[in-house]
């Protein structure tokens, strides 16, 4: 029963933890979006046919944060939903 308890505490810590770092979180998300805001465009092609067009367009968006620290590395990565 110890053991289950012990990882009722630390769900509950996990969560504290986790409320404590979002809006930091969303604080440093929102910053490296200024560093390349509404993404750079890396290549535009647009396709022609028969009076149809098809437009791809690529883009790079700040998608992955990597700090290394002494023995170890803290990746965070955003995904965008839907």
């Amino acid at each position: 029963m110890s053991s289950q308890s012990a990882k009722d505490r630390a769900k509950v810590r996990a969560v504290s933890e986790y409320r404590k770092l979002y809006t930091p979180l969303m604080g440093l998300i929102d910053a490296l979006q200024e560093l390349e805001p509404g993404g750079t465009l890396v290549d535009d092609i647009v396709i022609t046919q028969d009076e149809q067009e098809i437009r791809i367009a690529y883009t790079a968006q700040p998608v992955m944060l990597t700090i290394k620290e002494k023995n170890r590395t803290l990746v965070l990565r955003v995904v965008e939903a839907g």
